[in-house]
């Protein structure tokens, strides 16, 4: 009896030792997959962090770019605005010289007008 018990405790433990064994490895081989997925992971993510700092400077140049184009446009503006000014008050001191010896001359008036925008030429 004594020899049977034994028999069956030591059949146990053996396939205890077998369970425990495999649940060992199969533990060690999921670990394996999930630290290769974890650096699949960190790749990804030192890829995608690359990819961004890409884009965000393209994205910057292509702001910077763009306010540079207004800054130039609103200066080119500015120095066109300032030339129309001092042409209309050249015209209109022309047409005051003009008008200080009594009568206004055709030509200093025909300038003047021309500043004028076509709609209001005509009426």
């Amino acid at each position: 009896m004594l020899d049977i018990v034994g028999l069956i405790s030591f059949a146990v433990i053996l396939i205890l030792l077998a369970v425990v064994s495999y649940t060992a490895i199969a533990f060690g081989l999921k670990n394996k997959k999930l630290a290769a997925e974890v650096v699949q992971l960190k790749l990804d993510k030192l890829s995608l962090i690359s990819r961004l700092e890409k884009e965000m400077d393209a994205k910057e140049s292509v702001s910077l770019e763009q306010t540079d184009g207004f800054v130039k446009f609103l200066s080119e503006s500015r120095d066109w605005a300032f030339k129309y000014i001092e042409d209309v008050q050249q015209a209109i001191d022309a047409v005051k010289v003009s008008a200080s010896f009594g009568q206004v001359s055709e030509e200093s008036l025909t300038e003047l007008f021309n500043f004028l925008p076509e709609s209001n030429k005509e009426k």
